[in-house]
């Protein structure tokens, strides 16, 4: 039999045997075998604090359309051992840093976890600016053509394509010979 912290004797069946349900704090245990005297142990049970999430943030993209610049990231406090951070959703990964940077637009969702337990921060919906329309002239001219936009002269027909900032232009250009044959 064994007495936990002077209660009363209570039966094991097995050798050795486990006493569940312990709360924090120090504890002492009674064994008895037949009619063999106590053996008397003392030992302790040190207390965790709970696991919390104590911040959850996130970082919209900036610049233009289609940048991953974008970041959510998550703090923790209590529990016990290491934490890892995994990200899940639009794009995924594991750190134990809480932070996930590079990220374009869309839903995260960071679970962190160690041995006290799991918490959840998310969903998080990262935006990004406003895709703009590409700006398009259509031109002609006379064996050659300097394109405003961009300072290129061009001496042949074609669609050209610039990117200035975030703005898309396009130019249809069509060039006629100053030249003719008779």
């Amino acid at each position: 039999t064994y007495s936990l912290d002077g209660g009363a004797a209570t039966a094991f069946s097995s050798n050795p045997f486990t006493i569940n349900g312990l709360s924090s704090g120090s504890h002492t245990v009674s064994v008895t075998v037949g009619s063999c005297n106590a053996s008397t142990g003392s030992f302790s049970i040190g207390s965790s604090s709970a696991f919390v999430s104590t911040g959850c943030t996130k970082t919209d993209v900036t610049g233009c359309f289609g940048n991953t610049n974008g970041s959510v990231s998550m703090t923790t406090s209590g529990g016990s051992g290491t934490t890892t951070y995994t990200l899940s959703g639009s794009a995924t990964g594991s750190n134990t840093t809480g932070t996930f940077t590079g990220l374009g637009a869309g839903t995260y969702t960071i679970t962190a976890s160690n041995s006290c337990g799991t918490v959840t921060c998310g969903p998080q919906t990262i935006t990004e600016p406003a895709q703009l329309s590409t700006i398009v002239t259509n031109a002609s001219a006379c064996d050659s053509y300097t394109w405003s936009v961009n300072g290129a002269t061009y001496t042949s027909s074609g669609t050209y394509n610039t990117t200035i900032g975030c703005q898309a232009y396009q130019l249809n250009l069509t060039i006629t010979s100053s030249t003719t044959q008779t």
